[in-house]
Order: C-alpha cells, then structure tokens, then sequence
C-alpha cells in the first residue's frame, strides 16, 4: 500500500482547489459565449453558425421529471428509481 505523506495531501488539495478556480472562470467566460451566440443567432434568424473550421449548433433539449412532493407516497415508493455517486466538494478554510 502506498504511504502519502502530509506534503502528498497539501499538494493534492491546493492543485485541486486551483482546478477547481480555473473550470469556474472558464464556465463564466463559456456563459458569455453562449449568450453572444445566442444573440448572433437571434439576430439572424439562425440555429447553426459555421466557420472554416468549426459548426455551433443550438437545438432545445426536453427532459420531463416529477418530484416526490407530487406524488402520492406509495407511487413514489414503488417507481422511483435511486441512484449513487461519489461527490467530491473542497472548500477553503
């Protein structure tokens, strides 16, 4: 089994942490993108832009749920389907 040592961790946290900084500037920076295509798009009555070298295609997804609070328990109880995954979250102190 391998030994980390306390340098291992701090290491581990911090590259995270940073990640983690770096994906949500890039998620802000993709919303503003998004919002001028769309306002490109708008404009002219598109759902397709192309380029030389790249084709963004803007289509509406449906995806119908239900919440438990509408259903009676044992509806619920009977079709709901669960589900398990690891979730990592780091926080700074």
């Amino acid at each position: 089994m391998t030994k980390f040592t306390e340098s291992d961790i701090i290491q581990l946290l911090e590259h995270w942490s940073n990640t983690k900084e770096k994906i949500s500037k890039l998620e802000e920076q993709l919303e503003k993108y998004k919002k001028l295509a769309t306002k490109i798009m708008d404009s002219n009555e598109l759902s397709t832009l192309e380029s030389q070298d790249f084709i963004l295609k803007r289509r509406n997804q449906d995806r119908t749920f239900v919440t438990k609070s509408l259903l009676p328990k044992d509806i619920w109880d009977q079709y709901a389907k669960k589900s398990t995954f690891t979730v990592f979250t780091i926080t700074k102190k």
